[in-house]
């Protein structure tokens, strides 16, 4: 079966391609943007077979079944352009089930996608599929709630109301889930009936005033000002929705001095202790969630909630004062998590970000995507650059942050528990690509048993292969083929498992490039950067070349490595040098710096601060009789004079917060920017808000968090590159020149740490390579 959109064919199968269509059902944004849509059309799910290519044109797709069950699709198209990776899973097959999973296994920790499914791996149980989950806020906590390993780790995301939530994804220990904002109670319930309402888990916000900390949070941290603490020694090791645990208390005002154990909770809370908090008394934690009934096994969050009840809710009022505007209405790499009424869930990740491989989409064509899938209620979560999907251990989507896979908060995994068959087919990935002449592509090789699962490699095993008419060359396997673009045309790619008749077939498309080149052409790095780095091509089609491709030839300085497989750029120490590569007769050179710059002094801080400083300044939790800035002529290092910054932080409340605005705007060649700094040795953090062409704001971190401003009366010059930016708010876009350092600020979250000081500003510097 074949969908046409716009006269173009499309391959049947879970996805036609998504194009940016109508949204019929929602007229504002309908009408907003009528003008570059067409109606979205899409394919009902076929039989699979165990694994299949298609090649339309510059079109693609392939697709597979990963086990039975369990089919995922990977489709590419050059209108857009776009890059889609759908797995849809029926949850009512015994062999499968869902495992939300934290980073690093932390409250506070985050990891890779790839790096937690190689760690369950290692468990008995197979993660067929990952993606990531929930977006965090500092310190990598989850900003919504998020349940595993028989554990309740956070509490649901609440406004200061109490009446606005955002939705979750959960699951119970049948597999049935559910998608919306938690129904949600959780108290201690004391033995004579009294409930202590349960603020927050493992987490303080301002208006939390009872908090229980489990075992993971590690270390219990410092008991807040004004609260009091018990500790519960628990029945058993397992709290979670709908089954409450009983405890015992077994201390008051005295938290331990190692990790909390698994079978203890450590409670902290501003409210008067009654008299049966004591020790050797009973309690009970009680949470529930009448999302479903059951032993609720698993939970984790997104934002906003897109479908619901079959239908669009994108825009949704009860979760509508945590979402900007344009985080619904510009297209970005978007991950989705979807509810078939059949008990099936879908997965996907759109990349985004990408000229000339995908563009992303806005969450109102993801919503009508999740619809054609069929689901009827869906949840939109993390994007960006943390939009990452694993299939059988490995990426199946292209992340577009700057290192490959971004370490991430949470993610949902798709496990499988039954045996292993042994290797029925054959499959060369990537299959159907464009390639530039004189270029080359590692081609890998997966066997998949006769269910369609992918079978691991057997170091014994060797293969035949051959390209077009020639001979078929036996070697042992060493799981890639190196392929050549030599000559111009179709070039068809045949494998043979050596001893049997499982093959498999790739089509590689060859033709001659009208360039090529470095994007970027000039790297500034920091010790231990990983950069995207790529040859990019174009062709007289105008068609684009598969981006992974390497060209013949490439130099790189040793205080860099070049990993060829994720098209990345590693810092492995200072130095300035170029890159250089051979592509058939012509050399493509890139610039470089690692922890090396050359400097542009664009503000001396010579005028004194506009108005008076208390209004010029911005202050949260300071002391504002004692918080100004003054102009210090005296002490300085650029031009006559600098800023002194003389700060006070209240000792209460949240973090302390006071914003210098500079309004600095610099250069378009800019790569970074600096500024010297007098420093008291406080251990603030000292960090700045960049502004883009687009009116996007950008975090600096011009110290190591948990570092601070570590020097002490001397003048030091921090400085960051626009890689290690970090969008503010739930937008994750890379920033677009001319940049505008808005401000400076220094922070305090710690209050244990806030304290009076003074340290000085002067000369912000813009940053490029040296010559």
């Amino acid at each position: 079966m074949v969908y046409r959109i716009g006269g173009k064919a499309l391959g049947s199968g879970i996805i036609a391609l998504l194009l940016v269509g109508a949204c019929a059902t929602n007229a504002r944004k309908a009408e907003e943007l009528e003008s570059r849509r067409t109606p979205l059309v899409y394919s009902e799910l076929p039989p699979f077979p165990a694994s299949v290519g298609h090649v339309d044109g510059t079109d693609f797709h392939f697709e597979q079944q990963l086990a039975p069950g369990v089919v995922h699709r990977f489709e590419s198209t050059s209108t857009g352009p776009l890059t889609i990776n759908t797995v849809i899973a029926e949850l009512s097959r015994p062999d499968l089930r869902l495992e939300a999973e934290k980073g690093q296994r932390r409250i506070d920790g985050r990891e890779s996608i790839p790096a937690m499914a190689a760690r369950l791996a290692t468990l008995g149980e197979r993660p067929l599929v990952g993606i990531n989950a929930d977006f965090w806020m500092g310190m990598s906590v989850p900003v919504n709630m998020f349940v595993d390993e028989g554990m309740i780790w956070k509490a649901p995301w609440m406004d200061v109301t109490g009446t606005r939530q955002r939705a979750v994804f959960g699951f119970d220990e049948n597999m049935n889930t559910f998608i919306g904002p938690p129904q949600w109670t959780a108290n201690i319930v004391l033995e004579n009936g009294t409930r202590l309402r349960i603020d927050e888990v493992n987490y303080q916000k301002d208006e939390t005033r009872t908090i229980v900390n489990t075992w993971p949070v590690g270390h219990p941290p410092p008991v807040p000002d004004g609260f009091r603490s018990f500790v519960v020694r628990l029945d058993r090791p397992e709290w979670l929705p709908n089954v409450p645990v009983q405890g015992v208390i077994v201390d008051v005002d005295k938290v331990p001095d190692r990790p909390i154990r698994r079978d203890e909770a450590v409670v902290y809370t501003e409210l008067p202790l009654p008299p049966q908090v004591a020790t050797g008394r009973s309690v009970t934690l009680d949470a529930r969630l009448g999302n479903l009934p059951g032993r609720i096994v698993g939970v984790t969050g997104g934002l906003p909630q897109i479908v619901k009840n079959g239908k669009p809710h994108v825009d949704g009022a009860d979760e509508r004062a945590a979402i900007r505007t344009d985080f619904l209405t510009t297209s970005h790499p978007r991950t989705a998590i979807g509810i078939r009424p059949g008990g099936e869930i879908v997965m996907v990740t759109v990349d985004g970000r990408q000229p000339g491989r995908s563009v992303g989409i806005d969450l109102f064509d993801l919503a009508e995507y999740m619809i054609s899938l069929g689901c009827i209620d869906a949840l939109n979560c993390d994007g960006g650059g943390s939009t990452t999907m694993v299939v059988n251990g490995q990426l199946a989507n292209f992340p577009s942050d700057t290192s490959g896979a971004r370490t991430v908060s949470t993610g949902l995994f798709l496990m499988r528990n039954a045996p292993l068959g042994r290797p029925n087919s054959l499959t060369i990935l990537p299959r159907d690509v464009f390639l530039p002449t004189g270029s080359g592509l590692k081609l890998n090789l997966v066997a998949h048993d006769a269910s369609g699962e992918m079978v691991p490699w057997n170091p014994q095993w060797q293969v035949v292969h051959r390209v077009g008419e020639e001979e078929y060359a036996q070697h042992a396997f060493t799981d890639s083929l190196d392929f050549r673009a030599e000559t111009p045309g179709d070039k068809v790619v045949n494998v043979r498992l050596v001893g049997t008749n499982i093959h498999g077939r790739a089509i590689i498309r060859v033709a001659d490039a009208q360039s090529v080149d470095f994007q970027p052409r000039n790297l500034l790095l920091q010790s231990g950067d990983a950069a995207p780095f790529r040859v990019e091509a174009t062709h007289a089609e105008g068609t684009p070349f598969y981006a992974a491709f390497q060209p013949s030839g490439m130099d790189v300085p040793d205080f860099l490595e070049h990993d060829a497989s994720r098209n990345i750029i590693q810092a492995l120490a200072p130095g300035v040098g170029k890159i250089q590569a051979q592509h058939g007769d012509v050399t493509i050179t890139a610039n470089v710096a690692v922890d090396t710059v050359s400097k542009k002094l664009v503000k001396a801080f010579d005028t004194p601060p506009d108005g008076d400083s208390t209004e010029f300044l911005s202050l949260i939790n300071m002391n504002t009789t004692a918080t100004r800035v003054s102009h210090d002529t005296e002490i300085y290092q650029e031009g006559n004079a600098s800023w002194a910054l003389d700060y006070s932080m209240h000792r209460t409340g949240g973090a302390s917060r006071v914003d210098v605005p500079v309004r600095v705007q610099l250069p378009e060649d800019a790569l970074g920017v600096g500024v010297r700094v007098w420093g008291d040795g406080s251990g603030h953090w000292l960090r700045g808000e960049l502004l883009d062409a687009n009116e996007n704001r950008f975090v600096i971190d011009f110290t190591t968090p948990g570092e601070g401003v570590s020097w002490k009366g001397e003048w030091r010059h921090v400085w960051t590159n626009f890689l290690r930016l970090t969008s503010i708010g739930i937008v994750d876009q890379p920033p677009m020149p001319p940049y505008t350092l808005d401000k400076v600020y220094l922070v305090e979250p710690n209050r244990s740490a806030k304290g009076d000081g003074m340290i000085r500003l002067d000369a912000v510097y813009s940053l490029t390579i040296p010559e």
